[in-house]
């Protein structure tokens, strides 16, 4: 709610500010000397939605969450499989030859309870994480972002999601996680 405040605080002093402007040589009408734009938005580039029954070999069929039907062509494994009727996370780009999907995550695959000797946590249908880490910052939130998993402020890459385990990579390294 804060963030939406202030973005909405950040608008409303933009458009106030471009009033008496003459547009600068980069083309904006924001005197970027006296006023500080905020954060880089990342715009997340993710399909989600469900395998349909005609996913084959080298096809994925993805029934969209506003349900529409798009056809994928991949030659990469599906991180954690597929199976028709998954929730899949699905980064795609257009080609010579139609639309190839570039990552797919399945995300019924990827939620559940995962742990280690050190750490145990669970992933939530509706994006909340039950995690027994005891940190200043303990993970209460994911989502997947460009391919990537998000734990609350962590970003990780998904290695590999197996039946029983779990390998997500940071700059900090690998974690192995098991499935409980």
């Amino acid at each position: 709610m804060k963030r939406l405040l202030y973005l909405a605080l950040v608008g409303a002093m933009v458009l106030a500010s471009c009033e008496n402007k003459r547009p600068t040589e980069r083309g904006n009408d924001v005197d970027t000397d006296t006023f500080a734009l905020p954060e880089e938005v990342v715009v997340d580039t993710t399909i989600y939605g469900e395998c349909g029954m005609n996913t084959a070999m080298h096809t994925l069929e993805l029934i969209t969450e506003q349900g529409d039907t798009l056809t994928y062509a991949y030659d990469n494994e599906a991180q954690g499989g597929l199976s028709v009727g998954d929730k899949l996370a699905v980064i795609g780009q257009q080609s010579n030859d139609g639309t190839v999907a570039q990552k797919i995550i399945n995300l019924t695959s990827l939620m559940g309870k995962w742990s280690d000797l050190q750490r145990s946590i669970e992933l939530k249908n509706d994006g909340s994480v039950v995690s027994n880490i005891k940190e200043p910052r303990p993970y209460v939130n994911w989502t997947i972002c460009n391919g990537q998993l998000v734990l609350s402020s962590d970003t990780f890459d998904i290695e590999q999601i197996g039946p029983d385990s779990l390998y997500l990579r940071n700059k900090q390294g690998t974690i192995g996680l098991r499935r409980r």
